[in-house]
């Protein structure tokens, strides 16, 4: 377990960081890809307000490659940042956390999940923003689904937080656009990454199976909010659902009582919070507005990862 924060000017000094930490921690770089294990992935500047993650199943990329990246999408007036680093390992998990403009964050991470059963795969990436979005702030954020266009063209909004995206077409048009941020490698059913083509009708998902834990947090009478593990299901071909396994070493967790970077301690264990994108206590479950420039939030959904730092 290792832990790094500071601050950087640009998306070019917060991928440096990102490489660098990760180089510490274990993974081999070559170039733009850092590799370990199983895991393989991309960290390139699309531009000079993105920073794009990729996936594949080798580390010069020609195999298997993932034919969806995610982002994460932070514009000039975002600088200067707060960074958080995690690294964790059995399984691996490396986490980055920006925190910018006071109250705002959005997180890049790669790693293997906690699986359950024999099946081949387990590495995955995701990240705040998929690549269809058309706002550095557009979220689109419910308990049971994340990230779709909505409403009219053009205003196509990001998840916000792993597998909680339930669609890949928009409300609009119903046409096909990249909305979704979080892939795994599954090879179940002659998938390799399942959600991640056009034609794809399943995919892991995280909160439609846990919502009925989420939102009945926190306890009314302690006030407490219950760390839920991210587990991840996949609808099977014969229609039936399997539980893949989990996001090892940080949960989903409701903060009506906490603030980002409030620190909880669990026996012997230190966990950090975070909101998803922006906590928002008058709009607990997340309000994603009905235009562009709508009052946008992910309420007092976020999470905790595993902590050793002061």
């Amino acid at each position: 377990m290792a832990y790094e924060t500071g601050q950087v000017g640009s998306n070019s000094a917060l991928k440096d960081a990102m490489m660098l930490f990760a180089e510490a921690n274990g993974w081999r770089i070559q170039g733009d890809s850092l590799s370990k294990g199983v895991n393989h992935v991309s960290l390139t500047l699309a531009d000079p307000d993105q920073v794009v993650i990729a996936g594949a199943n080798s580390a010069d990329f020609s195999v298997d490659p993932c034919p969806q990246k995610a982002r994460i999408w932070l514009p000039s007036s975002a600088w200067p940042a707060t960074y958080h680093l995690f690294a964790h390992e059995s399984p691996d998990l490396m986490l980055c956390v920006v925190n910018y403009s006071v109250s705002r964050h959005q997180w890049i991470a790669f790693g293997n999940i906690q699986k359950y059963g024999a099946w081949e795969g387990g590495n995955w990436f995701a990240a705040s923003h998929c690549m269809a979005a058309k706002s550095t702030n557009g979220f689109y954020f419910t308990p049971t689904q994340a990230g779709e266009g909505q409403y009219r063209a053009g205003y196509w909004r990001s998840p916000a937080a792993p597998f909680w995206n339930t669609r890949n077409t928009d409300s609009y048009s119903n046409g096909f656009q990249h909305y979704r941020a979080s892939f795994l490698h599954c090879r179940v059913d002659g998938n390799i990454w399942p959600g991640a083509n056009a034609n794809n009708t399943i995919w892991p998902s995280f909160p439609q199976y846990a919502h009925p834990i989420q939102m009945r947090q926190p306890n009314s009478w302690s006030q407490q909010s219950v760390m839920t593990p991210m587990w991840l299901w996949l609808p099977r071909s014969d229609g039936y659902i399997s539980l893949l396994g989990h996001l090892e070493h940080w949960r989903s967790l409701r903060l009506n009582y906490y603030n980002a970077g409030d620190i909880l301690t669990l026996g012997g264990e230190r966990w950090k919070v975070f909101p998803w994108w922006e906590k928002d206590i008058q709009s607990p479950n997340g309000s994603y507005g009905s235009s562009a420039g709508s009052r946008l939030s992910t309420g007092t959904f976020g999470f905790a990862v595993r902590y050793d730092g002061p």
